[in-house]
């Protein structure tokens, strides 16, 4: 993604991705978001705009990395996770395309 600072907020897009049929042996896609944070606990601060945004928490913490200091007190990170099931198998947000027969 070319838009580092506003990668946190596409991540809602693989909230309910995949559907019920698709479950069976599939695991979520491997996600390297980058995020601007202050620069103290800017681990933690990824973690939770992550968090926040997909709606969910994890079972074993994403892993954090500094990329460069951006600014004085600006840090880019990169966070690296699995997209949990939960979220991409929530029936309540599966994306429904109507195709148009005419």
């Amino acid at each position: 993604m070319n838009l580092p600072g506003s990668a946190v907020e596409f991540l809602d897009v693989f909230r309910g991705l995949y559907r019920e049929r698709d479950k069976e042996g599939s695991s979520g896609p491997y996600v390297f978001c980058y995020h601007f944070t202050s620069k103290t606990d800017s681990e933690s601060q990824c973690i939770e705009a992550v968090q926040d945004k997909l709606q969910c928490s994890f079972a074993s913490p994403p892993e954090v990395h500094n990329v460069r200091k951006t600014a004085p007190n600006t840090i880019m990170n990169c966070i690296q996770f699995t997209v949990p099931q939960t979220v991409l198998y929530d029936e309540n947000k599966t994306k429904k395309i109507k195709l148009d027969n005419s």
